[in-house]
């Protein structure tokens, strides 16, 4: 065999090789990426499950805030009895929050640290928290975050009866583990937007303690969590 035909059969074999290292490393990731899908999608379809609508036979529903997004169901009839309201995650506008202070006569606390536009409320009683809700009290690039605890302690809530909504693209469910039962207690009704991670990979599925969250707040409000 001469020099010249070695060079090519061993150029040759190293093409192959690399070309068939780019084909297995192709699979080993495509089969990952299933697996990741699969499991991620196991986890969505349990909270899913357990965030199914419930039929409330007491509840008359009445939109409170935005046509759009910023607007949510209530039940209007049953919060007669609520002696402060918390909109947390305001981006600048809470009609939620107007609304709920001008209809049912309460005091409404709204928080956001990201946008510090104060909106306004013609008629309601809102007070703005220049600072945002989180799982402990702490400063981050200047921007201050609390538990929902040491909040309503703070405004002199910690024995009222509340109504919350909670839009906060994903720390509500580090707030709402961090909790205290007793705290939850005092929620009457709370709208919650649940958020996830889009696209993969979406590692937060893998985590059982939003599961937990889920179920938690399920028992503590008896009724179940409804959307």
């Amino acid at each position: 065999m001469t020099r010249e035909r070695r060079w090519v059969i061993a150029a040759g074999v190293i093409v192959t090789v690399t070309t068939l290292g780019f084909v297995v490393r192709h699979q080993v990731k495509v089969y990952t990426g299933r697996q990741a899908r699969a499991a991620s999608m196991q986890q969505r379809k349990a909270l899913f499950d357990m965030l199914q609508p419930v039929a409330l036979a007491n509840c008359v529903l009445e939109r409170f805030g935005e046509t759009h997004d910023g607007g949510y169901l209530m039940c209007s009839n049953l919060l007669d009895g609520v002696q402060a309201g918390y909109s947390y995650g305001i981006a600048g506008y809470d009609k939620w929050g107007c609304d709920l202070s001008t209809k049912v006569n309460v005091t409404v606390h709204q928080y956001d640290c990201f946008n510090t536009t104060q909106p306004t409320c013609s008629g309601g009683m809102t007070v703005f928290h220049e600072e945002c809700v989180s799982d402990t009290r702490k400063t981050v690039e200047g921007r201050v975050f609390d538990t929902i605890a040491n909040q309503f302690a703070k405004n002199g809530d910690s024995s009222k009866r509340i109504v919350l909504k909670i839009d906060v693209e994903g720390a509500e469910w580090d707030s709402l583990s961090s909790a205290p039962d007793e705290v939850l207690q005092q929620i009457d009704q709370m709208a919650v937007e649940f958020h996830w991670q889009q696209g993969e990979p979406a590692a937060w599925t893998g985590e059982e303690k939003y599961l937990r969250v889920v179920q938690r707040l399920k028992q503590i409000f008896e009724i179940g969590v409804f959307v």
